[in-house]
């Protein structure tokens, strides 16, 4: 009888929505392992979490269902003091009313899929009504890209010669971004990347499936001009390590503040020797004091927070931390592994001097919210990372806010993906499905994620201005 009631019902079904009832769309996970910064074990947990949040939610691909009245057969009785029956199959669930119902039925959970909960009345005549959830589900499979440029495309490339991805999520780095992303808009397949920020890929006609839910750092240097505008400032100097990870976010700010017409008057590089991040010297460090200060009252140092330390105790013995001059540092997230720990105090003998010298500083980070939601959500990240990826959080490691971004690149494209089955259009067009995520705002666990009408993030980032202890004092500001 099920076997019956399966080639009764299912052939109507499949007809009746937008695509294949019961389709599987399957993510590519692209992220290198636990031995880099932003790897699986620190981040994927976030993307985990939004495609479980997708398959329960109504309004997503589980919301997709019809609903059809047939005539049948009463089948078993779930509740025998009601005229309720019900019958299920592989794809949903189906609800048998008997002929003498007529009045509103309320029908509770269990009987509708992922929650749906409808109250219907029905006439005289057996009826049966089919509620089946589509079963459009997503699903993920995971590729350790190992932040190279050959092994990472080369796996991928493997990975595609045994079954289709709906889309990739990532890749992180920016090397195996250049390559995957360019491979994907052959294939046709979005590329959804939390993280790849350098300024090569402003340029998506050589990129057209990539999107980017982490902001490129012409974006922060946009955040950083508005400052200026808003004090008056039209004259500023940059400081920056000559490393790729402080290279970047100083060249956003330069290329922004020229277009702006306000005037880089010094933009000075140093190199620090491998493993003396922390000491780079004194004598180098007032001399580029110097040559900055004779230019500007504005400076900005990009540099790991060891080194943005150092320049402040120096900047503070020349005198140029008493009001004069204001200094700016970049910390995109917390992770001292990568960018430094940017803390006045390190219980060494400069203690003193760094709490002053920090009274003229502000610190620049990509936004993150301080609310209940973000703090469940982080408690969750800890605990999958640990379960799905076995990535176990020292106690005193805080969850990265790219753990939020790449749960907010799956939410994304999760909504230009129900929107295209919506409209019965095809969900492995990939160029269609990249420019439904860009030029919209949607709500993710960062609050509101704003793409451009280019595919990049208009990032939300915080401004802090650390004046020693308990008065450090923080501030949003949105670009």
């Amino acid at each position: 009888m099920a076997f019956l009631l399966r080639a009764l019902v299912l052939p109507v079904f499949l007809s009746s929505v937008p695509w294949v009832a019961g389709s599987t769309f399957t993510l590519l996970l692209s992220l290198p392992n636990t031995s880099m910064p932003f790897s699986v074990g620190r981040i994927g947990a976030g993307a985990l979490i939004a495609i479980d949040a997708v398959n329960r939610s109504p309004d997503l691909l589980a919301g997709q269902y019809s609903e059809t009245l047939y005539s049948t057969y009463v089948i078993h009785n779930i509740h025998n003091a009601d005229p309720l029956f019900a019958i299920t199959n592989g794809q949903g669930s189906c609800i048998v009313l008997h002929a003498t119902a007529v009045s509103p039925l309320k029908h509770t959970e269990k009987h509708w899929p992922r929650g749906h909960q409808k109250s219907y009345s029905f006439d005289r005549h057996c009826k049966l009504l089919c509620c089946m959830s589509s079963g459009h589900w997503l699903e993920h499979e995971y590729v350790d890209d190992e932040c190279s440029d050959v092994n990472g495309p080369g796996k991928i490339v493997e990975l595609l010669h045994r079954r289709n991805y709906s889309a990739f999520i990532g890749p992180a780095c920016s090397d195996v971004c250049a390559i995957t992303a360019k491979l994907a808009a052959f294939w046709n397949i979005p590329v959804v990347s939390p993280t790849c920020a350098d300024q090569q890929f402003l340029i998506k006609k050589a990129y057209p499936t990539l999107t980017r839910v982490f902001g490129p750092f012409t974006k922060m240097g946009s955040f950083f001009v508005k400052i200026c505008e808003k004090f008056g400032w039209r004259r500023i100097s940059i400081i920056y390590d000559h490393r790729p990870a402080w290279i970047v976010p100083a060249e956003g700010i330069r290329y922004q503040a020229e277009v702006s017409n306000i005037t880089v008057a010094k933009y000075l590089a140093f190199q620090t020797p491998l493993g003396q991040d922390t000491t780079h010297t004194a004598l180098t460090q007032a001399r580029m004091l110097q040559e900055v200060a004779e230019v500007s009252r504005i400076i900005v140092i990009s540099a790991r927070g060891e080194v943005v330390r150092d320049f402040l105790v120096e900047a503070h013995r020349r005198g140029l931390t008493t009001g004069d001059y204001v200094f700016f540092c970049f910390e995109p997230y917390r992770l001292e592994e990568m960018f430094g720990n940017f803390d006045w105090k390190r219980g060494d003998v400069d203690d003193s001097v760094a709490k002053q010298a920090y009274q003229a500083l502000f610190l620049l980070s990509l936004y993150k919210p301080n609310d209940q939601r973000y703090w469940n959500f982080s408690n969750d990240v800890i605990r999958r990372s640990r379960e799905d990826f076995g990535y176990a959080y020292s106690p005193n490691e805080k969850v990265s806010v790219l753990a939020a971004i790449a749960h907010d690149s799956v939410w994304l494209y999760a909504q230009a993906l129900n929107e295209t089955l919506a409209e019965r259009g095809d969900p492995y067009d990939g160029f269609t499905i990249t420019r439904k995520m860009w030029n919209r705002t949607i709500t993710g666990i960062q609050g509101d994620v704003t793409m451009d009408a280019n595919g990049d993030r208009e990032s939300a980032y915080m401004m802090k201005h650390i004046q020693g202890g308990e008065n450090d004092r923080e501030f949003k500001v949105r670009r």
